[in-house]
């Protein structure tokens, strides 16, 4: 397999790969916020077609990403990298929680039912931990 992390780097086309990426990675954050109010709206064939669409255009971004050399070059790095995200998300509860609480406690209009949609995403970033630490342990990573 040939290894592309960066082949596009320094390249006459990689202001073309770089415009690429960032328009698939703001549609990404585009799509996903209409597909919140398509919800909200009723329209769940609408939202779950635009959600398709985020999931793909998010990897569209990340060759794009990976072609311009983002991302870790190296496999120790891509392990410590993958082992952070791990952290990250097995560590969510209690950052998500404090933040839930803090824009609870700001008792502004909105702030109660902002602070439980921040709290529901909780067990999908837990979720999130098991699904790398499964994996990685599945690859013989230690972490």
């Amino acid at each position: 397999i040939m290894n592309l992390h960066g082949i596009a780097k320094g390249k006459s086309f990689e202001k073309t790969i770089e415009m690429l990426k960032n328009a698939e990675i703001n549609g990404v954050n585009q799509y996903f916020t209409m597909y919140f109010l398509a919800k909200e709206l009723g329209y769940d064939a609408i939202a779950d077609a635009i959600y398709k669409n985020a999931a793909e255009d998010a990897a569209h971004g990340g060759i794009y990403s990976h072609l311009l050399g983002d991302g870790p070059a190296t496999k120790e790095d891509f392990i410590k990298m993958v082992i952070n995200f791990y952290k990250a998300e097995a560590s969510a509860d209690t950052i998500l929680a404090k933040l839930a609480d803090e824009v609870r406690n700001s008792n502004e209009e909105g702030a109660h039912k902002i602070a439980e949609l921040i709290e529901h995403s909780i067990p999908e970033e837990l979720d999130h931990a098991k699904r790398l630490e499964e994996a990685m342990s599945a690859c013989g990573i230690e972490f």
